[in-house]
């Protein structure tokens, strides 16, 4: 029982030091940072955003329609760059970076979204979901980037290694309430960071 006991205890301290520690975990909001969500929306309720509308969840079987494979049998073929130029004035221009990572040009204007460039959508090296492409364009080689939108905290949306590849070259993060917590954590410059709740926009 005293093995067992130590096996357990040395399981969750080390649980404990590595949702405490590991940087790709990210920061966990302030008591202010909290404080500053409920004064600001009404999604967030007794600590947690939570969605207070009337809502379904989807059910049934999958369809006889739907093909059964969910993901494919090899890799993704993608046009590498080794650079993105800048684009017209008048006609935006759209780059596929790999799942929801898109870069949006309009002149010498660069949006880049939900960037990922990490070979998992993980917090760690070694467990999946793995990249089904390779990258059509390394970090280092992207243009300046005026503004980063991220969608939600999720680690295929939001990736620790990814914000500290491009960090030098971004001007401004546009994130959801709670996410600017994460970039802080990850040394980002607060005052490089918007963060907005339902329905709040910025100019």
């Amino acid at each position: 029982m005293m093995w067992i006991a130590i096996v357990l205890i040395s399981i969750f301290t080390f649980i404990f030091l590595f949702v405490t520690f590991y940087p790709g975990i990210g920061q966990y909001p302030t008591r202010a940072m909290r404080e500053q969500y409920a004064e600001r929306t009404s999604y967030f309720v007794d600590g947690r955003f939570r969605n207070i509308n009337e809502y379904s969840r989807m059910s049934g079987t999958r369809s006889e329609n739907r093909s059964e494979r969910v993901q494919p049998s090899g890799q993704i073929s993608v046009i590498k760059r080794d650079s993105i130029s800048p684009t017209s004035e008048t006609e935006p221009t759209i780059t596929w970076l790999g799942h929801s990572s898109l870069l949006v040009q309009k002149g010498a204007m660069n949006i880049l979204i939900d960037p990922i460039f990490s070979q998992r959508a993980s917090p760690v090296p070694f467990a999946d979901p793995r990249r089904f492409s390779e990258l059509p364009i390394i970090p280092e080689n992207l243009p300046y980037i005026d503004v980063v939108l991220i969608s939600h905290g999720h680690y295929d949306h939001l990736d620790y290694n990814s914000i500290r590849q491009v960090d030098d070259k971004v001007g401004q993060y546009l994130v959801p309430l709670g996410v600017e917590s994460y970039l802080m954590g990850w040394g980002v410059d607060e005052s490089k960071i918007a963060n907005m709740a339902w329905w709040e926009g910025i100019e």
